[in-house]
Parts: C-alpha cells; structure tokens; sequence
C-alpha cells in the first residue's frame, strides 16, 4: 500500500532517491504511530484513563513530531517505550505530589532543555535543512509554554498533572538520546581514525 501511494507520487513528481526513501520514512511512521496511539487508547479506556491518554498522546505525538529522541529499531520496541512512557505518566501522580509553581519551574526548565538539545531525527529522517529544524524547535518550545499557561490557569487535575509527566519524560529521553549521538559518534570518530592510522602504517 504505501510503495504502491509512493510509486504513484514518485511518477508525478520524479523525485529523486532522498525524496523518495523520506517519503518511505513518513508514511511508514504515519501509518505505525497510528497504530501505537490506538491500541494505548483502548488499552488506557479498560483502566477508565480514556481522557488523561487522549491528553497525552496528543502532546507525546507533538512533541516527538517535532523533536524527536530515542529511536528505535522495530515496531514492538518502540510500542514499548511509549507504553512505558505513558505508563509512567499515569502512575507518577498517584506517588509523587509536586506543587503547582514547582510544576511551573520543571516546565520552564523543559522549554530550555528541549530547545537547546533537540531536534534530534532519526537515521532514517534526510531532513537537514537547518530552517526546518529552527521551526521544530520555536513550535517545541511554544507547546511546552502553553502548555504551562494551561496548567497555571486551570485548576490542577489529575489530566493535566500526567500530561506535565509526559513533558518530564519527554524532556529525559530527549537528553539520553542526545548523550547516546554523541558517544556514537565519538566511537565512529575513533574507528574511523584507527582505521586511517592502520592504512598509513
């Protein structure tokens, strides 16, 4: 289905290789992300979580579209880590009770972590026009800051303390991923270096 929507598009447009395998990347993360939120939601509906959940996609979604952070691989091993994220959001608030501006403070300080650190894309995304990530970064940093100003004029609730949660979360698999590029890329340095030193000698 998506190579035969992509095929069609590609004889229209001739697009080149990178056009093509981006396109690949999106419809593919389109269709999977779809998948993931659904079967959350309905998992999240047998536990009376419908509202809190639709809350928290929504902002996870966003801020990942935008963003990014730890990628994974395969299908099931990213459903995990957004199980685990949503779960943590839900579960955070029965044992952790944080007051209002102290919520307000972590947010700020998320506003800055994510737009200092991110975006951060995935080998598969060929996107590196650096206007497009100034916008991701600008539109990051304006749903977290929303996001606050919801939260510091509607009365606290459990919804709006999970979705603060997944901005917490959000803004910790950002900083693991940024660490995870950078030791990668040290090592590839490295190995690249060993290698050319090996070849001289």
């Amino acid at each position: 289905m998506v190579e035969a929507l992509i095929k069609k598009i590609d004889m229209g447009y001739q697009l080149d290789k990178k056009d093509v395998d981006f396109l690949k990347f999106a419809y593919k993360a389109l269709l999977y992300d779809l998948s993931k939120m659904l079967i959350l939601f309905l998992l999240a509906l047998a536990f009376h979580r419908g509202t809190a959940c639709l809350l928290d996609l929504f902002l996870l979604a966003a801020l990942r579209s935008n963003h990014g952070g730890i990628h994974l691989k395969h299908y099931w091993s990213c459903f995990a880590l957004s199980f685990m994220v949503l779960a943590f959001s839900f579960v955070m608030p029965a044992f952790i009770t944080v007051q209002k501006p102290v919520m307000l403070a972590a947010l700020l300080i998320c506003m800055l972590v994510n737009y200092l650190v991110g975006p951060l894309r995935s080998k598969q995304c060929h996107v590196k026009d650096t206007g497009i990530f100034k916008k991701n970064q600008i539109m990051t940093f304006a749903i977290i800051f929303i996001y606050l100003i919801c939260l510091y004029l509607l009365p606290s609730s459990y919804t709006l303390t999970t979705g603060f949660w997944i901005i917490i979360a959000h803004s910790a698999q950002l900083i693991v991923a940024k660490c995870m590029y950078y030791f990668t890329e040290r090592r590839n340095t490295n190995e690249e270096t060993d290698t050319k030193i090996s070849q001289t000698a």
